[in-house]
This record gives structure tokens, sequence and C-alpha cells, in this order.
């Protein structure tokens, strides 16, 4: 069963391919094919992920963007 952390993207390139730091402090190997929604990751951007062990080490997958927990309340002009 894949473990639910979250973290912060260090680095992600234009071939596709980066890596998560980890709240733990470790470091997650991300693909672009293992990102929700095929959505681009960018670098400082707060990310959740379940992770996997491959034969090279840590995988991050079903990687999402971590929402705030402040959640935004409409516009109104009060009347």
């Amino acid at each position: 069963m894949a473990k639910k952390m979250t973290g912060i993207v260090a680095q992600f390139g234009a071939k596709g391919y980066g890596f998560i730091t980890g709240d733990d402090g470790e470091k997650y190997f991300v693909h672009q094919k293992n990102v929700y929604n095929k959505s681009r990751l960018r670098v400082d951007t707060r990310v959740k992920y379940k992770v996997e062990t491959s034969e090279k080490g840590l995988v991050a997958v079903d990687v999402k963007l971590e929402q705030l927990s402040e959640e935004k309340k409409p516009l109104t002009d009060n009347t």
C-alpha cells in the first residue's frame, strides 16, 4: 500500500521528470506520467502524493497540487 505524503517540488525539468522534497526530508523521484490530470509541476509548488518503492528508489505517484487550508470566499457587494 502506498503511503500518503506532502512536500515541495524541488526540481522539474523540460524532459518531464524531477524531484519532490517531502516534509520528512526525503527526496522522491517524480515523472510526468505520475502527475494527476497531467498538470505541469513547477518548482516550489506544494503537492500531495503517494510513495511507492521501485528498484531504483522512492517514487512519488498520484501527485496532486495541495489545496490551501483556507478556502477563498466569493466576492459579494453585501447589499
